[in-house]
This record gives structure tokens, C-alpha cells and sequence, in this order.
């Protein structure tokens, strides 16, 4: 069993996506996806752009719930406060994933939080929580403005936001800048206890992820049940410090339960193999 299938045992069984309702066909497993596992739930388009870790009534707040407790575990036990999402591909959940549990990180009312959206060509959180796409990210790496005058207030309590402003096509040149770099050392220095969660570029489109991890302290990885390829996640995961990963997500499953999103959470603490 190779890397990305002891990664995502757990979470699925690996195999290939039916073509047309024949039988299933795989070349070098670049056309196996991501299966689901017993405990994820379907993916209820109805969702979309929503924050429904506020949503105490939807069954997939409670998850969010239980993700937050497993990443702050994560997190406390190495003293990390930088987390980026990522995924492979675009479309794959990991901006619904870095809102929400930013979000309920936000309810739990420990410490500050900063959601910030570092897919500079392609930003989504704006729409996510109703503000608009500027100032942001490109404002202050242009010069325009101070980081601190681009990070706005949410109506979630204790939670605030850096969108990407407009989007630019040199997005890793951007984030691999000095103005990047000094602007979030800055913001960790004037408040040592905020959690600082990024929603990052898909990993296999860009180099963006790259120029900009030696910021993040951990790593989230998104995956797509029957969406993403076994072949793109092995490739998305050799480009992640393997110190840095600490679970992974099998977002969007297709089964009959009635229940919309179950992030499957496998912490890299007890699974060495991921």
C-alpha cells in the first residue's frame, strides 16, 4: 500500500470512477479517486457559500465542531498558529472547509482569529462572508496600504477577515514577496495568540502553496470523494512538508445519508503513514 492509500485507508477504498455505467477502468491509478468511507455524508448543493458551522440545527455544524477540537489539538501540542487548506484541484472544498472551521473556531471564543484568502488568482471567502473582494492581499503587497488597514471585522464574533483583494495574475511572486513575509510576521508579533488560518491555492495549478509555505505551520489536505484522482493527491502531497500535514479531509460523499458534508479527519499524530 502506497503513501496516499495509507493516508486515505481510512477514509475510502481506493479505486477507479465508473465510466458511463461500465465497468471500472484504471491506467497507474491516475484514474482511481478518492472513495468514500462509512462516516462521510453527502454533499447537499444546497450549501454552497454557506457558514453552516452557525448554524447549530445542520447536521454538519457538529462535525465542524469536532474538527475544530481535533486540529486545536493538532495544533496546541506542537505550538502552531498558522494553518493553510489545501486541496489538488479547484472546486474541492477547501474554501467551504477554511470558512467554517474558522468559523467555529471563532464561536469557541478561546482566542482571535484571522481567515485569510491566499487564492489570489481565483478568491471566494468575500462571497462566503458577504464583504467585499477589496482592499486585501494585493492592496498591501502593492503598497497601497498597511496589512493591518486590509483586515476588516466579521459579524462573527472574534473572528476577522483578509480577502484577497483584486485577483492578479503574478499571485506566487506575490506571495513569495517581502511584503508577505513582513506582513503576517507582523501580525503573529502584535498578537502572539491568533489563529491565522489560510485558504490557499490549489496545490497542482500554481506554485503559490510553495512560495508561501515556509509561513504556515500546518497543513490541512481537502480531497473530493470520487472527484479527486489517487494519482493528483500523491502528487499534492509529495509538494507537503511531511512535518507540516497534520489530517486530512474527504469532503462532498456521495451515499445515501441525508446529512450534507463529513470532513473525515485523520491527524498525522496518529497516523505516521500520512
Amino acid at each position: 500500500m502506497d503513501r496516499i492509500e495509507k493516508a486515505l485507508a481510512k477514509a475510502r477504498k481506493a479505486g477507479p470512477r465508473p465510466q458511463n455505467g461500465e465497468g471500472n477502468k484504471e491506467s497507474d491509478g491516475e484514474e482511481a479517486y478518492a472513495e468514500r468511507d462509512e462516516r462521510s455524508l453527502n454533499a447537499g448543493s444546497a450549501d454552497r457559500n454557506q457558514i453552516v458551522a452557525l448554524d447549530f440545527s445542520h447536521p454538519a455544524a457538529n462535525l465542524f465542531r469536532i474538527l475544530r477540537a481535533q486540529v486545536l489539538h493538532a495544533l496546541r501540542s506542537a505550538q502552531r498558529t498558522t494553518l493553510g487548506i489545501c486541496s489538488a484541484r479547484p472546486g474541492e472544498g477547501k474554501s467551504f472547509v477554511a470558512v467554517n472551521l474558522a468559523a467555529s473556531m471563532a464561536l469557541s471564543q478561546e482566542f482571535p482569529v484571522l481567515l485569510v484568502d491566499l487564492d489570489l488568482k481565483r478568491p471566494s471567502l468575500h462571497d462566503y462572508l458577504h464583504t467585499s473582494l477589496s482592499p486585501g492581499v494585493t492592496d498591501f503587497v502593492g503598497g497601497a496600504l498597511p496589512i493591518q488597514d486590509c483586515i476588516r471585522p466579521t459579524d462573527i464574533k472574534g473572528l476577522e477577515i483578509l480577502t484577497a483583494g483584486n485577483p492578479i495574475l503574478n499571485s506566487s511572486e506575490a506571495l513569495g514577496s517581502q511584503d508577505v513575509i513582513s506582513g503576517f510576521k507582523g501580525i503573529r508579533q502584535q498578537n502572539p495568540r491568533m489563529l491565522v488560518i489560510y485558504d490557499l491555492p490549489p496545490m497542482l495549478i500554481s506554485d503559490d502553496v510553495l512560495a508561501f509555505n515556509a509561513e504556515l505551520d500546518a497543513i490541512v489536505f481537502v480531497v473530493e470523494e470520487r472527484r479527486t484522482k489517487l494519482g493528483e493527491i500523491q502528487r499534492a502531497l509529495e509538494l507537503i512538508p511531511r512535518e507540516k500535514l497534520i489530517g486530512t479531509i474527504l469532503n462532498k460523499s456521495r451515499d445515501n445519508n441525508p446529512f450534507p458534508y463529513s470532513p473525515y479527519y485523520s491527524p498525522g499524530a496518529d497516523h505516521p503513514d500520512l
